[in-house]
């Protein structure tokens, strides 16, 4: 990637204060192909993102939006714009505009998020920390219709093993209201962390979440 492919995503994108990184960087699939995508950040707010598809971008990342300029891996040339927005189930909505003359043309994808296999303590192991995860990324569960019809509420607690990444890796269910848990684990999935932290590197642990519904 050349210092000027990086000054012309400057130039097309404007400088916005940046959050939460950990919510678009790292490993993607493409949802329904056979193809990944690799972001990785090379400030608080420019990032490079990279798919085995042939294509790549580099651009601006604002709190659950990224725009950027995209092209063939193997081409000097811009070949369009790509643009991602960060939905509630923690899904990126991708659209990649291309110039093909005077019309545009247009694609669009889904990436979902590349889970790593679980390399933490086993679930109910205590380890110590000296800080704990924080939560950068909070998706609100999505009340079971059945649920709300029946009138159940309350608190569902969930166990969510945080790893080294920051993403939930394995979840359990601590306090168990029927017909609650699986909208609380499957939104509970999607959070993601700043990782705990034991003698400056960053460690797999399991913490607490509660999750609430309420009819009101």
């Amino acid at each position: 990637m050349t210092r000027a492919w990086l000054a012309v995503a400057g130039m097309l994108v404007a400088s916005v204060a940046g959050a939460g990184n950990t919510a678009f960087e790292g490993a993607w699939r493409i949802q329904d192909r056979d193809a990944t995508v690799t972001v990785s950040f090379l400030t608080d707010r420019i990032c490079h993102v990279e798919r085995s598809d042939g294509f790549e971008s580099v651009g601006f990342y604002d709190r659950g939006h990224y725009r950027g300029l995209l092209r063939k891996s193997d081409a000097p040339a811009v070949a369009g714009e790509e643009q991602a927005t960060l939905d509630s189930t923690g899904a990126w909505h991708v659209v990649d505009t291309f110039r093909d003359g005077a019309i545009g043309r247009t694609e669009q994808m889904t990436w979902v998020r590349e889970r790593q296999p679980a390399d933490g303590p086993a679930y109910g192991d205590y380890v110590y920390v000296d800080e704990l995860p924080e939560a950068i990324l909070k998706v609100p569960p999505q009340y079971p219709q059945a649920a709300r019809a029946d009138g159940i509420q309350g608190t569902v607690i969930v166990q969510a093993l945080v790893g080294r990444d920051g993403h939930v890796q394995d979840t359990r269910i601590a306090h168990s209201i029927p017909g609650l848990d699986e909208a609380a684990l499957t939104c509970v999935r999607k959070w993601e962390f700043k990782p705990a932290r034991s003698k400056g590197q960053p460690i797999s642990v399991w913490v607490t979440i509660p999750v609430k519904f309420t009819l009101h």
